[in-house]
Parts: C-alpha cells; sequence; structure tokens
C-alpha cells in the first residue's frame, strides 16, 4: 500500500515503549533537540522554550520555539530564520496507550511536517528523509530514558 501524498505535509510515527509522559517531556526538552534534529545541525539553547541551529544543507541560522499547550499531548515546533519570523510547521503529537487500545506504559509518537511553498522538491525530501529517520532516532532515545 503506498501512503497518501499531497506534497504539502508528510507524517511518520513510531510505537514507543514508554508512558506518553515520558515523550512529552523528552520532547518539550530544548537540551534534547540537538540529539535527534538533524536538519539542526550544532544546537545552541537559547532560553526554556527557544534554541537557534545551524541548517545542515545551506548552513543559515534556523530557530525554534519549542510549545506544549498546556495539559496537551501535542508539541509545536515553531521553526523559521529569526526569532520574530517562526512558523508552526511542525508537530508531534503522543498518542497515549490507551487511546489505542494497548497499556499505559507505550504512546506513539508522530511527526507532522508542513511544506513551505518556496521550497523546490530537493529541499522537501530532504526534510522528509531526515523526519523518516529522526523518528527512529526519537523512539530509540525516549526508551533509553
Amino acid at each position: 500500500m503506498t501512503p497518501a501524498y499531497d506534497g504539502h505535509a508528510h507524517i511518520t510515527s513510531a510505537r514507543v515503549e514508554r508512558p506518553a509522559a515520558s515523550a512529552i517531556a523528552f520532547l518539550t526538552n530544548p537540551d534534547n533537540l540537538a540529539t535527534w534534529a538533524l536538519t539542526k545541525g550544532k544546537v545552541e539553547i537559547l532560553g526554556p522554550d527557544m534554541v537557534k541551529g545551524i541548517a545542515t544543507g545551506d548552513g543559515s541560522d534556523v530557530f525554534v520555539r519549542i510549545h506544549n499547550p498546556k495539559d496537551s499531548d501535542a508539541v509545536y515546533y515553531h521553526v523559521g530564520g529569526t526569532p520574530d519570523q517562526l512558523a508552526p510547521r511542525i508537530m508531534v503529537q503522543v498518542m497515549k496507550g490507551p487511546h489505542i487500545d494497548t497499556h499505559d506504559d507505550c504512546c506513539v509518537v508522530s511527526m507532522l511536517a508542513w511544506r513551505s511553498a518556496d521550497w523546490d522538491d530537493p529541499r522537501w525530501q530532504a526534510l522528509v528523509d531526515a523526519h523518516e529517520i529522526e523518528i527512529g532516532q526519537i523512539k530509540e532515545l525516549i526508551e533509553r530514558v
């Protein structure tokens, strides 16, 4: 079966053998971003929810603000070239085990990315490829905790 593809967004998921709360804690900690975000290169923490990275493709600055709405199992990564021009282009949704008919000590972590209209196909495909690798890294890192 071929996954649906419209060119506007990409989603990838992994089942994680840890509670959803562990996944949310990992995903909202800016210290952890450097361990799995392949497209950010070296990461500098600028505050409790803001990081600056270097884009691995062209070496430009990439700023990311991590936002987890209160009582939500979603984590939004607002991304942009400057801190005042960030867009919520990446979202990670954590689905608790009981919501998918399994146990409390597991969850499904799904990463969703939206394509910027000015991205050409190679740039978009590079992000899609990176996210496919990153979801595996996220799973492995959360399960180590």
